[in-house]
């Protein structure tokens, strides 16, 4: 009985999990919040989507089984058809949302009463989708985050930023 209650809190965990996961691989693309350092950005995207992707597996298995069918093989073949539409479907968002690479240019104002609140222009490298040159909003969260949002810098009060010299 023990071995039941434990298995079925891991399974309440693993399945918990899977839809954490499955936020961040959708509706998480959306929040402007990234890592500082882009190796742990990357790393952290790769734990994610493989996490998705062994978490819907586990928990559509056990779902599916019935230990009185003893339908192990119909469950694992669903089981991992689906896992595999799943990362059809992640793939593509990773490959449309996630594939342009931006590079910092130069830092153009600092605000006056806040030096962690810069305006940088950044370069976007969008492979064959294009190329070009943005202004971002950046503050610091916290050491290992940063919040960037693209602005017009036309629009900003000038009187609250200090322009750096390019």
């Amino acid at each position: 009985m023990a071995m039941k209650t434990t298995f079925k809190k891991w399974t309440t965990l693993v399945f918990w999990i899977m839809v954490f996961c499955l936020l961040l691989n959708t509706v998480g693309r959306s929040i402007p919040i990234y890592f500082v350092n882009p190796a742990v950005s990357e790393h952290f995207g790769r734990v994610v989507f493989i996490t998705t992707l062994i978490t819907v597996c586990f928990t559509l298995f056990v779902q599916l089984y019935n230990k009185e069918k003893n339908n192990w093989i119909f469950s694992g073949l669903i089981s991992i058809l689906i896992t595999f539409f799943t990362f059809i479907i992640l793939s593509f968002i990773t490959f449309f949302d996630g594939f342009s690479s931006f590079t910092d240019v130069q830092v153009l104002y600092v605000k006056k009463d806040d030096s962690k609140i810069k305006i940088i222009r950044q370069y976007v490298d969008s492979g064959a989708l294009g190329d070009g040159h943005i202004a971002v909003l950046r503050k610091e969260i916290l050491s290992f985050l940063k919040y960037e949002e693209t602005i017009d810098t036309n629009s900003i009060n000038k009187s609250e930023w200090i322009k750096q010299n390019p």
